[in-house]
This record gives structure tokens, C-alpha cells and sequence, in this order.
């Protein structure tokens, strides 16, 4: 079975990873994909978002990805329920015991896979899955291919560029503007989309409108 994971803090997920995660299943026909939210990060000093807020907005999203897709798409919280810092080939260790017969594809952003040499054990890493990595604006696909020919040679690693659509939005941008969402000066949630600046209005439409809803009514990122 072709198993995809595709891990992070999903603070908020947002349209730029739906549509990575998608162009990933369906360049590489995967037959099931595992959305990995991080627990405490190697490379971060804390999440923004409770980890119940950030698992409800991930089912929005899976099931999305369910009915694109027509794959099983599940929410693995192995991360989440740790207690110490997640390391990418610890957690690929432990699908590896779950799935032994699975062929795993790790799905990353085009900026991660600048900086793959410098996570931890990544000739390990190489070993236990397939690497996938999204195109992603601002980034230099030339020298995205100049690393990913660098990395087969000193790690023996497969990564495959993968065509997902670009999207001018980041995760740390979305928090920025969600803190400043006029939570209470409107009274409902249709009162606030008809209010919102042009900034806002940009945005926010990379967030499902269940996602947002679910954000304003729960006053996740004040």
C-alpha cells in the first residue's frame, strides 16, 4: 500500500496544504493518507492554537480530502500525545512497526526541503520513506533541483517535486490576521464576513468557511 504522510503544525491548516496534500495522493496514486499534526516541534518554540482547536479544524479539512480524493484520509495523533520533542525519523520509525508492508511518501513544503540536511538523521529519513516536496512561490526551483540531486547523492534519498498549485499565504500570516479579527464588534459570524477589511477578505479566503466559522466562534487565535 502507497501510505502518504504529510506532518505539521497545521496552525491553522489552510488551503496551501489542502492542495499539497492532494496534488501529492493524486501524482502518486497514493492509496491512503495520514495528516500528522506536530506535537512539540523541534523547530518551534510553542503552537498557538490549543491541540483540540487545531484537530477540529484538521477534520474539516479530511474530510475534504475524503470525498476529493476517495481515499481514506486519517488524523494520526501520535505526535500530539507525546510528551518529548518530535523527531521526523522517530515518528517514521513508528509507522514502519505499524505499517511493515506499507511504501511510505513523506509529503513537505518546497522550503522544507531546503533545509532537509540540517534535520536530524536525515540519511535515515531517506531510508524510510519517499520524499515529496511541493512547489512553492518565492523559491528557487532550479536550486530545489540542484538539492534534490545533492541529496541523492549523500543520502541516497528519493524526493520528487511535486506540482502543487502556489498559494500566497502562511500559516504565521493567517495567525497574524486572525488576532485581528473584530471578534466583538459583530454578533454572529455572517455579521463578521460582511465586515471584514480587504485584508482580511484576502486572506481568510484560504480557510474553509466551517474553518473559519469554527475560529471566530471559538475565539481560537484572540
Amino acid at each position: 500500500m502507497k501510505t502518504g504522510i504529510f506532518g505539521g503544525a497545521f496552525d491553522p491548516i489552510h488551503e496551501g496544504h489542502i492542495r499539497l496534500a492532494l496534488c501529492a495522493a493524486k501524482e502518486q496514486k497514493l492509496d491512503r493518507l495520514f495528516l500528522l499534526p506536530t506535537g512539540i516541534p523541534p523547530h518551534k518554540a510553542s503552537l498557538s492554537a490549543a491541540k483540540e482547536h487545531r484537530i477540529k479544524l484538521l477534520e474539516f479539512a479530511a474530510e475534504r480530502m475524503r470525498k476529493e480524493l476517495d481515499i481514506p484520509v486519517i488524523i494520526d495523533e501520535r505526535e500530539l500525545e507525546s510528551s518529548v520533542i518530535n523527531y521526523t525519523y522517530v515518528t517514521m520509525a513508528g509507522f514502519h512497526r505499524d505499517y511493515p508492508d506499507d511504501e511510505f511518501y513523506f509529503i513537505m513544503g518546497g522550503d522544507s526541503i531546503e533545509y532537509f540536511d540540517k534535520w536530524v538523521k536525515p540519511e535515515v529519513i531517506a531510508t524510510q520513506a519517499i520524499l515529496l516536496a511541493g512547489r512553492r512561490k518565492n523559491v528557487d526551483e532550479d536550486k530545489i533541483r540542484q538539492l534534490i540531486k545533492d541529496y541523492a547523492e549523500v543520502f541516497n534519498a528519493d524526493v520528487r517535486l511535486i506540482g502543487s498549485p502556489e498559494t500566497d499565504i502562511s500559516s504565521s500570516k493567517l495567525r497574524e490576521l486572525l488576532k485581528n479579527l473584530p471578534y466583538n464588534d459583530f454578533g454572529s459570524f455572517e455579521e463578521l464576513k460582511e465586515g471584514l477589511s480587504d485584508e482580511l477578505t484576502f486572506g481568510l479566503q484560504y480557510l474553509s468557511e466551517e474553518s473559519l466559522r469554527y475560529i471566530f466562534e471559538n475565539k481560537v487565535y484572540i
